[in-house]
């Protein structure tokens, strides 16, 4: 059932006009809130993942894999 809806995905975006949907991120509102005691210049949004070091995060989506049709 899995493999078969992970072939469908491969499918649906190789043989139609497909685009990104929406990652909800418009939907967030932040509410300005002042912090006059740090100093932004002593903030790190670096992370280290896999060995790796990188200047900020970053999100991976989605990924379809495990199929031979993935494979191929």
């Amino acid at each position: 059932m899995i493999e078969s809806r992970k072939d469908d995905h491969i499918r649906i975006a190789s043989e139609r006009d497909v685009e990104e949907g929406n990652n909800l991120f418009n939907e967030v509102n932040l509410i300005h809130v002042a912090l006059p005691e740090i100093d932004f210049d002593n903030v790190d949004p670096s992370i280290t993942i896999f060995n790796k070091r990188l200047s900020f995060p970053f999100i991976i989506g989605a990924m379809t894999g495990g199929t031979e049709t993935a494979r191929r």
